[in-house]
């Protein structure tokens, strides 16, 4: 959408937990490992689990597959999608061939009142309802998450699109849980009451969505 791909690398992760240092037979702990090492000759090892500095990542314990690196000093410089998806949007304007801005200043207020519940009841609800181990909080996360995209169905009944009359980072946040719904959430994480496909307007933007990170400029 902003044209980045010439400006910042990116380092896919295998879809399955791997063993994360192979060559270590007394090592036999699993996780996030990329699918093509070679590719980022700045970790050293499969995964460079604990072999990067943390600097600049947030004091979550739990490993963590996203993240932005600055290749230079060598440092993460963030681990948060939220300050991922801002810093993407504006922090690359000099030199990014997309002028598009997915946070207008005169909709921001919007934008942040709505990420607020759709990241709290779907786009983390759903690993609310996957991880939860107590059926009151799983049934507490679930009937939240469908009531919040029953919530956005009926807003989408009216607009295409969340926020004011742009596309703006409210629909990008809520499009990357939409993608995944179905095919991973619905059976994994047992969001199973209702698929992203019965929602006619979910499905809807979300179709469209493809296209406008394919072409928006």
């Amino acid at each position: 959408m902003k044209g980045l791909q010439d400006i910042i690398g990116l380092s896919v992760t295998h879809p399955l937990f791997q063993r994360t240092r192979p060559e270590d037979p007394e090592d036999d702990h699993v996780g996030w490992a990329f699918v093509d090492p070679t590719e980022t000759p700045w970790l050293p090892g499969p995964s460079g689990l604990g072999q990067y500095s943390s600097e600049g990542a947030t004091s979550d314990s739990v490993n963590n597959a996203k993240f932005v690196r600055d290749l230079v000093k060598k440092t993460i410089v963030s681990n948060e999608s939220a300050d991922i998806i801002r810093m993407f949007n504006s922090s690359f304007d000099a030199i990014a061939p997309s002028k598009a801005d997915l946070y207008p200043p005169k909709f921001r207020d919007d934008i942040n009142a709505i990420n607020e519940w759709i990241y709290d009841d779907i786009n983390n609800g759903v690993y609310k309802c996957g991880l939860s181990t107590i059926q009151d909080e799983y049934d507490q996360a679930v009937n939240k998450l469908f009531e919040s995209l029953d919530r956005v169905e009926e807003i989408l009944s009216k607009q295409r699109i969340l926020v004011g009359d742009v596309f703006t980072e409210a629909d990008v946040r809520l499009y990357t849980t939409l993608i995944r719904f179905d095919d991973v959430y619905f059976v994994h994480f047992k969001t199973n009451k209702k698929m992203i496909a019965q929602y006619p307007n979910l499905l809807n933007v979300s179709d469209e969505t493809d296209v406008c990170v394919a072409f928006i400029d």
